[in-house]
């Protein structure tokens, strides 16, 4: 008996933890708002503009909590989402400064088009950290460090260690220290598990491993070259998808979302992108404006909705949706990640809160194109 009353309590427990988290996750998509309607000012001054970059850190920090408290404490790997790599970067060089000290002067040149790649923001943030702490440790007298981003679209395979990159579309991030370099015949080993040329107190051998994996869940290639004496850059390359236009071009779209906040921001977002929106609170008013009566210009041409509503769970509304409309592009906007109860639809794309602007008008330009089998996960910077 008191075991039951126990389980009872943690169950409790457990969904009063959920309903906390999906309330959390809305204040903090709320924040994003806000945070990227100020960053897209034009007068903002350099100063403000790193505050609010420091603001957004912190959102997404909030968030990676919330996601761990959701997963019991443990790790998400391959948390893909669809994001602009130059606001992950930028957000998280003040944490980078502190790492590395006063002795080593960082320069960013950020040079990536709003065009976003399929990124785990937590992964390349930890894949930063390691690089840096390699850089830091190769210049203990100081030096510098710089770190810049740009574009490659490689015609022919690209000679590098540890292994060639294909020809493709990337986004690159480099990293260039000015340290004492690493020795040539080291060069094919570096990568590996536990090789390491620091003393035990100050490397696992590790890091250049994690880097490795990271990008190999991310699908796309980390490069070193190295000149002793002289320094060492390491560049990943993570596949760049292709960025069609954001504008509505008087498509509709329909929002659904019981929280008025989060409604008027997403209303207003698509509306200036040219969307005409027909905002819904539930799931009933939802149905309403794909029933089968409408015009075909009227009907959405996609639906965004929250995946837990007053009268309907989000999966329920699209199956019910889709019984009106079979080819609706729906994105489902979540705290706590896809459901699997889905699985069998296609053109279903997971939008994690909080997300911001970019984030979504990427993900409702990416779903809205042409191709027609988009599909998968997508979460916010």
């Amino acid at each position: 008996m008191r075991k039951t009353a126990a389980s009872r309590r943690f169950r409790a427990i457990g969904a009063t933890a959920a309903d906390l988290a999906h309330d959390f996750n809305n204040l903090l998509t709320a924040i994003t708002a806000v945070v990227d309607a100020a960053l897209a000012r034009p007068s903002i001054d350099s100063e403000t503009h790193r505050d609010l970059m420091g603001i957004r850190a912190s959102v997404e920090s909030g968030a990676a909590m919330v996601r761990r408290l959701l997963a019991g404490g443990d790790l998400l790997p391959g948390d893909l989402r669809l994001a602009a790599i130059d606001p992950i970067v930028e957000a998280f060089v003040p944490t980078l400064r502190l790492v590395i000290g006063p002795g080593i002067r960082l320069e960013l040149t950020l040079g990536l088009p709003a065009g976003a790649a399929m990124v785990d923001a937590d992964e390349l943030r930890h894949a930063l950290l390691n690089l840096t702490v390699n850089a830091r440790d190769a210049m203990p007298g100081g030096g510098a460090l710089s770190i810049t981003t740009n574009m490659a679209t490689p015609e022919q395979p690209l000679a590098a260690m540890p292994q060639p990159v294909p020809p493709g579309r990337y986004a690159v991030i480099a990293l260039r220290d000015s340290g004492a370099g690493v020795i040539p015949e080291l060069m094919e080993q570096v990568f590996a598990p536990f090789f390491t040329t620091k003393s035990a107190q100050r490397g696992s051998g590790l890091g250049l491993h994690s880097v490795h994996e990271t990008m190999r869940r991310h699908r796309g290639f980390v490069t070193m070259a190295s000149t002793l004496g002289v320094g060492t850059e390491v560049r990943l390359y993570f596949p760049l998808h292709g960025a069609p236009s954001r504008a509505g071009a008087g498509r509709h779209a329909l929002v659904v979302e019981d929280e008025p906040v989060l409604r008027r921001f997403v209303a207003r977002l698509l509306d200036g992108q040219g969307w005409r929106v027909t905002a819904a609170a539930d799931a009933r008013a939802a149905l309403r404006a794909v029933s089968g009566d409408r015009a075909e210009r009227e009907m959405p041409a996609v639906m965004i909705s929250d995946i837990g509503l007053p009268d309907m769970e989000g999966p329920a509304l699209v199956r019910a949706a889709r019984r009106i409309r079979p080819d609706l592009p729906v994105i489902l906007v979540s705290g706590y990640g896809e459901d699997s109860s889905l699985a069998d639809l296609s053109r279903v794309v997971y939008l994690r809160k909080p997300f911001g602007a970019v984030e979504l008008l990427d993900v409702v330009a990416s779903l809205t194109a042409s191709s027609p089998d988009t599909s998968g996960v997508a979460e916010s910077a």
